[in-house]
């Protein structure tokens, strides 16, 4: 049974929205979505919004993987982040997925060209707060649904278009119980920037181009159920650009996906969309 299917759109984020901070690294839930801003001389308040200056680094604190795919041939996908998360792309010329977004690489995928395989590895198992951002194009809706990023919905996430050409968000929290939430809808052949952030019982939110456009903070009249899933025995990978057992492959472009294991603030995730 489905936890929550859908969100509603809202305003603009204003005061008594998560501090600039946004949590601790490993998920915790020290700072609530209407704590305010962290009490001074917090030092891990402090550190992640040093951090949060400059969003498209490198070394963000709690960023999991970072792809620009900026690889001038082969089927390496490089990580930037600091746990060296390589992909390798999959079933696919690797010449023909090397695309071009504002003067930079970009993943350039259409049906049969493949997809990109990250993992297995226990670093992106995430059951705590997490963020995910990324550049994407359609360039037309697919016939049947296909992953952005996906990555074990049943008890992981995935960020995916449906075969009618609308872009969601699933959230597996047990066997049977999951969140989900739809973006507006994109147009077909337009660079945008989407990202979402969850904090277990707290808040799901998107973001399109750097703005907030939906957030979930309650479900059947409650809070949001915090989060109840234990990493798995065995870690799964992450693909992008495709969803396992199906045929379908993402036509257009993917760009600057980026994974964290805390959430971030709203001027993080508008630095994300400026890049």
């Amino acid at each position: 049974m489905a936890v929550a299917s859908g969100v509603a759109p809202i305003a603009a984020c204003s005061e008594g929205d998560p501090p600039a901070g946004g949590a601790p690294p490993d998920g915790g839930d020290a700072t609530r979505l209407d704590d305010g801003p962290a009490a001074d001389g917090d030092a891990t308040a402090a550190t992640v919004d040093d951090a949060g200056a400059d969003a498209s680094r490198c070394d963000d604190v709690g960023l999991v993987a970072a792809y620009a795919f900026d690889e001038l041939a082969g089927a390496l996908v490089r990580d930037c982040g600091p746990l060296g998360l390589d992909g390798t792309l999959e079933a696919a010329d690797a010449s023909a997925t090397r695309g071009t977004r504002d003067g930079g690489g970009a993943l350039e995928l259409a049906p049969g060209e493949g997809f990109v395989s990250i993992g297995p590895r226990a670093e992106l198992e995430l059951t705590g707060a997490f963020s995910v951002a990324a550049f994407v194009r359609s360039d037309v809706a697919p016939s049947a649904e296909v992953g952005v990023v996906w990555h074990r919905p049943d008890l992981g996430w995935e960020l995916a278009l449906d075969g009618g050409g609308a872009l969601h968000v699933t959230l597996g929290l047990a066997l049977g119980e999951s969140l989900d939430a739809t973006f507006p809808a994109l147009t077909p052949g337009r660079w945008t920037h989407v990202a979402f952030v969850y904090e277990p019982g707290f808040r799901l939110e998107l973001f399109v181009d750097g703005q907030s456009v939906s957030r979930l903070t309650a479900v059947d009249g409650g809070p949001l159920p915090p989060a109840s899933v234990a990493p798995p025995t065995e870690p799964t990978s992450v693909r992008l650009g495709h969803l396992p057992g199906t045929p379908s492959t993402w036509r257009g472009g993917i760009d600057e996906v980026r994974i964290y294991n805390r959430w971030l603030n709203d001027s993080e995730i508008a630095a994300l969309a400026a890049r």
